[in-house]
């Protein structure tokens, strides 16, 4: 995911929403692994606290092999799905526009390769996207924007169903109210079943 990372040679995942958080935390012990959950206060200008959960080293089997045939797993529709919603928990947005294209979903990152992987999942889902590359005033690494509007952004939101989406805490001052409903009718996630086969091998 886009805020993960190695800490100690464990996999660690870090953002400021409990919700979210918690619900990856219940996801890895459902699979077996167990994963401790700590907070650490951030710079001033930040308004929230981060939250990390840290898997133990039993689970940095598993990821490394994940990461390593994820190009060739990309083929598998539920594993893109399941790609694609930890990506867009991680980097992705909504935005609703008063605009023709209406509702825009978007993953931003400066990883070339992560963006390239992502384009291959929405492919094999028959995603419509587009995709710019952003230069920004005073950074040194281009920012790549993958973007679906209106009813592609519609279909990416009920196939891959992001758990984002469905915590009320980040849709509230970010989407209208009156599309809060919309959310809660789209149901619960499939479950990312030939992951946890896989991960049975591990434990």
């Amino acid at each position: 995911m886009g805020d993960g990372y190695w800490l100690e040679g464990k996999p660690a995942f870090s953002n400021t929403s409990y919700s979210l958080i918690t619900y990856y935390q219940n996801l890895i012990r459902s699979m077996g692994f167990e994963c401790k959950l700590y907070k650490r206060k951030k710079r001033k200008t930040k308004w929230k606290p981060e939250l990390i959960l840290v898997g133990e080293k039993k689970l940095s089997k598993l990821v490394t092999t994940e990461i390593k045939h994820l190009k060739k797993r990309l083929k598998n529709k539920n594993d893109c799905k399941c790609f694609l919603r930890g990506v867009f928990d991680a980097e992705g947005n909504l935005e609703f526009r008063s605009t023709r294209r209406g509702r825009e979903t978007k993953i931003s990152n400066t990883n070339e390769k992560l963006i390239t992987l992502v384009e291959k999942a929405l492919k094999t889902l028959n995603l419509k996207y587009t995709k710019n590359i952003e230069r920004r005033d005073g950074k040194r690494k281009k920012l790549f924007n993958v973007k679906l509007y209106g009813n592609s952004s519609l279909k990416f939101i009920k196939t891959v169903k992001p758990t984002k989406l469905m915590i009320k805490e980040y849709l509230v001052g970010k989407v209208n109210p009156k599309y809060i409903n919309f959310f809660n009718s789209i149901g619960e996630k499939s479950p990312c079943d030939s992951v946890k086969m896989r991960a049975e091998k591990y434990l």
